[in-house]
């Protein structure tokens, strides 16, 4: 599911969000200055205030998110995995943030009192899985990161 495309397009969404966010603070930064060598001390507190609360705001929803999921991409290619057969029970309507990735919770039944959760990453396409199917799921911690559908044979 995960390959050398997600990377590049998580680093090149990255690197446009981080530019966008320089541009800003350097806008803001160009104003401060100016207001200060013109002696405009409301052009230079508002360029600080504004430019400084934007730059921020722009870091904390565009950037960490992108930062978040390349770091997620990385520590994937190199942990543990494990894998799982069980039948699929549900998936989640709505999705939620996990370590900085947008998920939604898939449950699994694998045999055990209690249905394991596993968590589907919201950029990839969601399969139609279909209630009772027999699952093969690779995961990194909870985060799936492959699956195979078990064929089922006549008669068994």
């Amino acid at each position: 599911m995960y390959g050398e495309a997600d990377t590049q397009k998580t680093e090149a969404a990255r690197k446009r969000a981080l530019t966008v966010a320089l541009l800003m603070g350097g806008a803001a930064l160009l104003l401060v200055v100016a207001g200060m060598i013109l002696r405009v001390k409301p052009l230079a507190m508002a360029a600080a205030i504004v430019g400084g609360c934007l730059t921020y705001s722009w870091c904390a929803l565009k950037i960490a998110p992108w930062s978040a999921y390349r770091r997620f991409l990385r520590e994937m290619q190199t942990g543990l995995r494990r894998e799982t057969e069980g039948a699929f029970v549900s998936v989640a309507e709505e999705s939620r943030m996990v370590d900085g990735v947008s998920v939604r919770d898939v449950l699994l039944d694998a045999g055990q009192e209690v249905n394991l959760l596993f968590y589907w990453d919201e950029e990839k396409p969601m399969p139609g899985f279909q209630p009772g199917e027999r699952l093969k799921v690779t995961a990194f911690g909870k985060f799936i990161t492959s699956f195979e559908a078990e064929k089922r044979t006549e008669g068994g």
